[in-house]
């Protein structure tokens, strides 16, 4: 199946509604999110629409059943508003953001899956495009990914945190190089994120995809 986008990482929905409602009009959305509250608002706002597959699990880069993950209270939003978007594998992250955020995150064991299950377990042949928000193991899954299988024509992943907190190093570099064999064609899309193309497509490098791109 030919899915639209594949989003890792999809938070509670609100900032990625307009991109996923969009992508849904031009073919399948399977849409991932580990922390089980924020995944209950994801499901509130798409779980209606047929063309779109949601699953509550963490996207790993080794096989795996289950997994700790360092999830966001609720009330990480009331220390800074993108509290609630820090969950990750790191269990130091979100307080390596700051300090104030070490009491609002808590350990939890969630479902695991790597990117390879993910795609064999939903029978994906094409995805236009590749989304991920992982908070620091984005280089370390798409590195994982199948591409001998796949070739998403787009891959928009953050990278600023590839090789810990604020740090980019050889997991970027690995990935990098990964994306450039293979035929990718990589620009930075702000400071945070990187767009990788298989056709760098004339027009504005903040819009690649043409559907008004909102970061998750």
């Amino acid at each position: 199946m030919n899915y639209s986008l594949v989003l890792i990482g999809a938070h509670n929905g609100t900032k990625s509604k307009h991109l996923v409602e969009k992508a849904s009009s031009r073919g399948p959305v399977l849409l991932v999110e580990p922390v089980p509250w924020l995944f209950d608002s994801l499901l509130k706002m798409h779980g209606t629409n047929s063309a779109i597959s949601l699953v509550n699990a963490a996207v790993v880069d080794s096989e795996a059943d289950k997994v700790s993950f360092y999830a966001p209270t609720p009330d990480a939003s009331r220390v800074a508003n993108y509290g609630d978007q820090l969950g990750s594998l790191d269990p130091l992250h979100a307080s390596s953001v700051h300090m104030a955020f070490e009491s609002v995150i808590e350990e939890i064991t969630v479902p695991a899956i790597s990117i390879t299950s993910l795609i064999d377990q939903f029978e994906i042949s094409q995805i236009e495009t590749l989304l991920t928000d992982t908070e620091g193991f984005d280089a370390k899954i798409i590195s994982r990914f199948p591409f001998e299988k796949i070739k998403p024509h787009h891959i928009v992943f953050e990278f600023m945190h590839s090789d810990g907190t604020f740090n980019i190093g050889k997991n970027f570099a690995h990935l990098l190089i990964i994306l450039s064999d293979i035929g990718y064609k990589v620009k930075a899309l702000n400071g945070d994120d990187c767009w990788a193309s298989l056709q760098l497509e004339e027009g504005s490098i903040d819009d690649p995809m043409g559907w008004g791109l909102i970061r998750p």
